[in-house]
């Protein structure tokens, strides 16, 4: 995550963060559930990162969402200039010959719907896009992340 969040944290605050997050990929996937969430900010944009599957290298997955700091409750297009959700990328990760392989499947179309997002401490919503990555078949990808967050300045 660290391309992704370069100028994130620059704020002075200790972030602690609970929550839930479900993905689901298919084809040929399985529900993945996890509580191994990053939160990352800026004063303009957040970046919330699920990590599922961590035990071993060809099971661990990634769910990057990329969106505006002050969005508010609606449904969002994936992929379009306009709306304040930026990214969402689902990662899987592979083992060849011993070493990292990681393909990232970018949304191309899809929504993000924000149930709730109150004063930067509670994310919580919906999405489902179709995932793209050069030379893999395309994926559809979808699922629930309720983030809570306790921000303590310092």
């Amino acid at each position: 995550m660290s391309s992704e969040s370069e100028d994130f944290n620059a704020l002075a605050a200790a972030i602690s963060v609970s929550g839930v997050t479900e993905i689901k990929a298919s084809p040929n996937r399985v529900l993945l559930t996890s509580n191994a969430i990053s939160y990352a900010f800026s004063e303009t944009d957040i970046i919330i990162t699920t990590v599922a599957k961590i035990d071993t290298l060809q099971s661990r997955k990634r769910l990057t969402l990329r969106m505006k700091k002050n969005i508010q409750p609606g449904v969002y297009s994936v992929g379009t200039p306009e709306s304040p959700v930026q990214r969402i990328t689902y990662t899987e990760y592979a083992d060849l010959n011993g070493l990292e392989d990681v393909i990232d499947y970018a949304a191309i179309n899809g929504l993000v719907t924000i149930q709730a997002a109150t004063s930067d401490q509670l994310y919580r919503g919906d999405y489902k896009f179709t995932g793209r990555n050069s030379g893999q078949p395309d994926l559809d990808i979808e699922g629930t992340f309720d983030i809570h967050l306790q921000v303590r300045p310092i």
